[in-house]
């Protein structure tokens, strides 16, 4: 029993890292006890697991009550359950990426080897179960504030990142295990250390290099309308307050590209919007990004348009990735009031631009390394994310949904621009450093300078193909060390 209740709250501590950034440093040591019960007794992991995976989702979607609390839930059993219902999801998603980890024990592959191949494909899944995809534990997202660890996304994506996380828990939990043998115990837990810092220096090393890219000024629009009051407020009176925010930029400054929010005119008629934005970029002689719904053929899209300084629309994207039990219903039974009915885009990802070639990603989507990497491949120079996150209020989700985009910039070694309705908005770098941002909650709009970008990273290039690569390093590495510790007479 004792084992059950250590893997729950191993899972607990780790939703908290990724909760704030003063609980980042938790990542490195949460998952630890759990890694040292599947040590122990690697033929109970899958119990131990879906423990551990309960809580680790449960602690991190905690934010579904504020859906509550603001409204958009109807009873608080309603939301009970759709927690309950999330962790237990959670739970079977550890369990299964567990599975390959009791096999491996049973055959006699080397423990941190199976444990983090293990951890890593419960990590891969959420995003690979097609229009039910929803990667939101991410451990490379909870770091995302430790800057320099991050950059060997730019190698191997997040899951890399993740990766050396989990190789040193797995470390900290090999030397828990032999804490009464004092030489291995040493032995383990410098390795582990040894793995940090050498992570921690490439960081440094990539981070030193001068940036490049050609400066262009973005401005982003912040309106603070909540995602209650966006459908209530008189149209007129919400063109009125984004025209008059961009106006007021340009008095300031000359800004080449504004970028408003995720639906910033969240109604269907989007000619209305297209007429005035298309008029207002004119008028003030810079491109405008904006969002808007967009109906065609009875199918409604969550969409982003671009237009022009000569009054043109340059083009428009569509989203590709929907929330399920959000944006739209994926077995058609719940009422409508609950859900929304938002069609899936098809189009690609990139608008060009007479300043950029932005690759866009809206919300969700920026919780998918894919999209972006695909943005990057079609030609982007710089990313932005148009999103709504007034649904979060006050939550932590604010800061883990920041936390992906971070990584997105790393993966791409492109800027990203984050234009919130109500927060957080900023621009991060190509090394995913927040260079400029605004409160939140509050009606802001603001200008930063942010690099062009045309050169792709490795992981650009060949995607998550590095992992296969690491993971037999990995294997490779920990026979090496036994034979070191066996050399050495560590027994």
């Amino acid at each position: 029993m004792i084992s059950f209740v250590c893997s729950f709250i191993s899972g607990l501590f780790t939703a908290l890292a990724g909760a704030e950034r003063c609980f980042s440093i938790l990542s490195f040591f949460a998952p630890t006890l759990f890694a040292f019960i599947c040590k122990k007794s690697p033929e109970k992991c899958l119990p131990y697991s879906f423990f551990y995976g309960f809580a680790l989702w449960g602690g991190s979607c905690l934010w579904i009550f504020e859906l509550y609390f603001n409204g958009y839930l109807p009873s608080l059993g309603l939301t009970f359950f759709a927690l309950l219902a999330l962790s237990v999801i959670g739970g079977m998603i550890l369990t299964v990426g567990f599975l390959p980890f009791y096999f491996f024990s049973k055959s006699g592959f080397p423990f941190l080897f199976s444990f983090t191949f293990s951890y890593l494909l419960s990590e891969f899944i959420p995003s690979a179960m097609g229009r039910f995809s929803f990667p939101w534990t991410s451990l490379a997202a909870s770091v995302s504030c430790f800057t320099p660890f991050l950059q060997t996304a730019s190698v191997g994506g997040s899951l890399s990142v993740s990766l050396i996380i989990i190789v040193i828990n797995g470390f900290f939990a090999l030397a828990l295990s032999e804490i009464k043998n004092k030489k291995r115990f040493i032995f383990y837990f410098f390795v582990a250390i040894a793995v940090f810092f050498s992570n921690l220096s490439f960081g440094f090393l990539r981070m030193a290099r001068p940036l490049t890219g050609e400066k262009i000024s973005v401005a982003i629009v912040q309106g603070n309308i909540a995602a209650d009051g966006k459908w209530t407020t008189d149209k007129t009176d919400t063109l009125f307050l984004y025209s008059e925010l961009c106006r007021l930029i340009c008095e300031e400054n000359e800004p080449s590209l504004i970028i408003l929010p995720e639906t910033s005119y969240p109604w269907t008629d989007n000619v209305s919007a297209v007429s005035a934005f298309s008029s207002l970029s004119k008028k003030l002689d810079s491109c405008i990004v904006f969002g808007c719904f967009e109906e065609e053929n009875g199918q409604i899209f969550n969409s982003a348009h671009v237009s022009s300084p000569d009054g043109s629309v340059l083009g428009s994207y569509r989203k590709r990735r929907l929330v399920p039990f959000g944006e739209y219903d994926p077995f058609g039974i719940l009422p409508s009031d609950l859900v929304g009915n938002i069609s899936f885009g098809g189009r690609g990802g990139v608008i060009e631009t007479p300043v950029c070639d932005i690759g866009f990603l809206i919300c969700f989507e920026s919780l998918f390394s894919s999209l972006n990497r695909q943005n990057s491949a079609d030609g982007s120079d710089i990313t932005v994310i148009m999103t709504n996150d007034s649904w979060f209020g006050k939550s932590s989700a604010l800061y883990r949904h920041l936390s992906h985009a971070v990584l997105r910039a790393v993966e791409s070694g492109r800027s990203v621009v984050c234009a919130a309705n109500t927060g957080i908005s900023c621009v991060i770098s190509s090394m995913g450093e927040i260079t400029a941002s605004v409160p939140n909650n509050t009606t802001a709009v603001f200008c930063s300078e942010t690099e062009k970008i045309t050169d792709g990273t490795l992981y650009s290039s060949v995607g998550d193909v590095i992992i296969f690569a690491a993971l037999y390093l990995l294997l490779q590495f920990e026979f090496f060390l036994e034979s070191v510790y066996t050399s050495a007479c560590i027994d």
